[in-house]
């Protein structure tokens, strides 16, 4: 049991039918909030930590920032695939989040997995 308003990340992954692109090993972490984003300077404010990030972004900018941000996982929307420089950049940072990709758009995701994205906005200050 991990309490209201977290899951474990393969809880999402699997609510989300979203496939694993880098992290497969971290998939039993507890995520405790999710939000959309694609603007760089919001994943940046705020708290981060349990966080769950869902963009439609699919640049190496992504995964930078996240790593950065100390989010703790990424959901790739829209069926966006990373490229190789996007999978190395996460390869390279062992501590960076795990990387997942879906077909739904970012509120699509929202509604099936909101036990964990609809509990806070984490990129409130």
């Amino acid at each position: 049991m991990h309490g209201p308003g977290k899951m474990k990340l393969f809880e999402v992954k699997d609510i989300l039918k979203a496939k694993v692109t880098y992290g497969a090993e971290k998939l039993d972490m507890v995520v405790q909030a999710g939000a959309g984003g694609d603007l760089m300077s919001d994943i940046l404010r705020g708290s981060k930590e349990g966080v769950l990030v869902l963009s439609g972004l699919n640049n190496i900018q992504l995964i930078r920032t996240a790593v950065i941000a100390g989010v703790s996982a990424l959901v790739l929307v829209r069926g966006k695939e990373p490229d190789e420089e996007m999978k190395k950049q996460a390869a390279e940072h062992g501590l960076s989040p795990p990387l997942l990709r879906c077909l739904r758009p970012v509120g699509g995701c929202s509604g099936p997995a909101s036990g964990v994205l609809t509990r806070r906005k984490p990129f409130d200050p």
